[in-house]
């Protein structure tokens, strides 16, 4: 799943949102994207438990460089699954 917000908002606004969607999966785990365009946040769901887990907050703007590789790795592993 892949929950998208205009550039500006912060991706942790939608969690609410993407969680209340992941509830009515009928798999499980079930894992989510959630982006502005700039930051990208992971999102895993289980069921069983009810229990949910966020992966750090990825941007492609830092003074550092941008993290675009280490999201590409993450969305390809979960191609796999």
């Amino acid at each position: 799943m892949i929950e998208s917000k205009c550039y500006g908002f912060s991706a942790r606004q939608a969690i609410a949102q993407t969680l209340a969607y992941m509830v009515g999966a009928t798999i499980s785990p079930v894992f989510a994207l959630i982006t502005t365009g700039e930051d990208y946040l992971f999102v895993k769901f289980d069921r069983d438990s009810s229990r949910y887990a966020l992966s750090d907050k990825l941007t492609l703007s830092t003074a550092e460089g941008n993290e675009l590789h280490r999201v590409a790795q993450i969305l390809k592993r979960l191609v796999r699954l």
